[in-house]
């Protein structure tokens, strides 16, 4: 912590802060974002998009963190001035270069992947409202599926149930609830589909409806996934 600090004053040597703490450690972090960046399909399904945010979120404030080390070394610096205005320009010009980098490296990739697979979302959602209503079984119809910023939303109907199963239904509402919402977290959790949704942070939503109102509202997120 005691190195730390005197590194932000600028209170080590220039030679120790610009090379150690500037070039070696800047160059590693930089190799680390290549991996990541020629492997960032791989890596977001894998781990999900927050933690390379964070990964850049770090990085980035170490080098805000260095660059002012650098230059308060600099102005600190006793030997010849041309060093330290060598250093100073080095770090404008990595300043220079991150903000590069913020517009074609990595965070850009992942902005532009997220975006393509909402995209993709949208489509195929759009293209699966085209086929519907379409019933699944004898008594139930899906009608309609939305997107929306952080959730899917089935939306489904029952039909053709006669008097009994309609009483039957209205008795034991909480049962059937229990029931309709452990079947379908056994459903969608054993579909690799559907459970890589939940890695971009999408929640599922499922309507039931009979005779016009809501009957089931069953809420599905990675949790309910063990």
């Amino acid at each position: 912590m005691e190195t730390l600090k005197k590194l932000w004053k600028g209170e080590l040597s220039l030679v120790l802060t610009f090379w150690v703490f500037g070039v070696v450690i800047s160059l590693i972090l930089r190799l680390l974002f290549y991996y990541i960046n020629q492997n960032y399909i791989w890596f977001t399904i894998k781990f999900g998009s927050y933690p390379l945010y964070f990964l850049y979120g770090v990085s980035l404030i170490y080098s805000l963190f260095i660059w002012v080390a650098i230059w308060r070394s600099s102005n600190k610096y006793k030997g010849s001035q041309f060093w330290a205005a060598v250093a100073k320009l080095m770090v404008i010009l990595g300043a220079l270069h991150t903000f590069v980098d913020y517009k074609t490296g990595i965070l850009s990739r992942l902005l532009s992947q997220e975006n393509n697979l909402r995209q993709q979302l949208r489509d195929e959602v759009n293209n699966l409202n085209k086929g519907l209503p379409t019933k699944l079984d004898e008594n139930t119809e899906l009608y309609k599926i939305t997107l929306d910023k952080n959730s899917i939303s089935y939306y489904f109907r029952l039909v053709n149930l006669n008097t009994n199963q309609s009483s039957y239904l209205k008795n034991t509402l909480n049962n059937a609830n229990k029931t309709a919402t452990t079947n379908i977290i056994n459903s969608v959790c054993n579909n690799n589909d559907i459970t890589k949704l939940f890695e971009q942070d999408i929640d599922l939503y499922y309507h039931y409806e009979n005779e016009g109102i809501e009957i089931f509202n069953i809420h599905i997120t990675k949790n309910d996934c063990p």
